[in-house]
């Protein structure tokens, strides 16, 4: 009776674990969102108002929050959304860099944002830029000088190491 009653609570143990695996597999917590299958090519790309309204109604994105980003056709976004429509930019790396720095004098606020998370987390600065400030506010002139300089010499760096 020991040996059967020690069994079942394997079993029983093994079937809970497998549910539990299971689940935590599927959570959208836990996976990323599947991808369309066209990889991001360019910054416009990857900050497309409609390709961040796609992730904002995807119903397997689970975000967590942040500030609130304004879209042009009036949309507010979490940094979330933004951060998740950046994640192929960040995984190209230093490449994106110049295109990135460029992207800091758009016009649209939720660019300027993503661009500035996608240069931080690549370059690992810690340069301050006012995403939500005009880009021609005299703090991000200064800002944009800075990480463009940063930029050229990560360039030059890369280029002598490659030499």
């Amino acid at each position: 009776m020991k040996s059967n009653t020690n069994y079942i609570v394997r079993n029983y143990v093994l079937l809970l674990s497998t549910l539990l695996m299971t689940m935590l597999a599927s959570c959208p917590c836990t996976t990323e969102l599947e991808s369309s299958g066209n990889e991001v090519m360019s910054v416009e790309e990857a900050l497309d108002q409609k390709r961040i309204i796609e992730i904002y109604r995807d119903p397997k994105f689970v975000g967590s929050g942040g500030p609130s980003i304004p879209l042009p056709n009036g949309t507010t976004v979490t940094r979330d959304i933004i951060n998740e429509a950046i994640e192929p930019l960040i995984k190209e790396g230093r490449s994106m860099c110049p295109a990135l720095v460029k992207a800091l004098k758009s016009e649209e606020t939720h660019v300027r944002y993503g661009a500035y998370l996608a240069l931080r987390s690549i370059t690992k600065s810690e340069i301050v830029y006012y995403p939500f400030f005009s880009p021609s506010d005299p703090k991000n002139l200064k800002a944009y000088e800075q990480w463009d300089n940063l930029v050229k010499t990560l360039g030059e760096h890369r280029f002598k190491r490659e030499s």
